[in-house]
């Protein structure tokens, strides 16, 4: 075998090797995802979730409550309602951390919300 092609079978199986690493690494994160309940191992995670202003309830974004009254989510999802609620098409904002997001008898009431100033 010419040096080339022994360089060249090493570098497939550094790659091989490194993409079924990655697979190992990832795989458990499965067991949050894909929309499947948990059985409340996660209470902490909930649903934003906005009253449109035909009544109509949508679940925004995903969150995670990090104090009594703190509510983190991606900076995406407040900027986007800044600039919905400026277009009037919001009633309300809610959270809810109820298997069935848009449960309206678990919806709890966001007060303020903000968008992080170094947010583009």
């Amino acid at each position: 075998m010419k040096p080339s092609n022994k360089i060249q079978k090493m570098k497939v199986t550094v790659i091989i090797t490194l993409m079924a690493l990655s697979l190992i690494i990832v795989l458990p994160a499965r067991a949050i995802t894909w929309g499947e309940a948990d059985e409340s191992q996660h209470p902490n995670v909930g649903a934003m979730v906005v009253r449109w202003s035909d009544g109509t309830l949508g679940q925004v974004c995903s969150g995670t409550l990090i104090q009594p009254y703190i509510f983190l989510t991606a900076g995406h999802c407040t900027d986007y309602l800044e600039y919905v609620i400026g277009s009037d098409q919001i009633a309300a904002i809610y959270v809810n951390f109820d298997e069935d997001a848009l449960n309206e008898s678990t919806l709890l009431d966001v007060e303020t919300f903000i968008t992080h100033p170094d947010y583009n």
